[in-house]
């Protein structure tokens, strides 16, 4: 449905990152059901000396399973 990201870079020795999505996935697991999947992430890297970067991420994530089929099937008689 959506995926969008930013970045930052103030200077050389810093960088900051965020990013978004939501999509719909079937599932393969249950019989007319899909699911949402929304995530947001976040990054954070600082470079200290040459060889040496810290680096902090993070993230969240919310799965919601909806009904595949809107309307009820009938039954055949």
């Amino acid at each position: 449905m959506f995926s969008i990201s930013a970045g930052w870079a103030p200077d050389d020795n810093v960088k900051v990152g965020l990013s978004a999505t939501r999509q719909i996935f079937n599932s393969a697991a249950a019989t007319a059901q899909d699911y949402v999947d929304t995530s947001l992430n976040g990054l954070m890297r600082m470079h200290i000396c040459k060889p040496l970067y810290f680096t902090l991420l993070g993230g969240y994530e919310h799965v919601e399973y909806f009904n595949a089929i809107d309307l009820p099937m009938p039954l055949s008689r």
